[in-house]
């Protein structure tokens, strides 16, 4: 069996990366987004994927041709929410 062929492994590679990302917050480093630049030439649908995991667009789509869009995942986006939550 060919890893793309497992489903939910992207889904489980940006939690590993949000994990292995705020390991790094708290040994002193500074990391705040997760970045890519999603491929829509070779799959016009994985910006859905992406959206689902929790990614914006860094910049609105034109609907010019484009062979990438930039995404971003704000790794502290489920704490800011849950610390509004707690205070209201």
């Amino acid at each position: 069996m060919k890893l793309k062929e497992i489903k939910g492994y992207g889904s489980y590679l940006i939690e590993l990366v949000r994990g292995i990302a705020t390991e790094i917050n708290e040994n002193g480093l500074g990391c705040r987004f997760v970045v890519v630049d999603a491929d829509i030439e070779n799959n016009p649908n994985v910006t859905e994927f992406y959206i689902k995991n929790g990614f914006v667009l860094n910049e609105s789509y034109n609907g010019k041709k484009q062979r990438t869009i930039s995404m971003r995942l704000d790794i502290f986006e489920d704490e800011v929410v849950a610390d509004v939550s707690n205070s209201l």
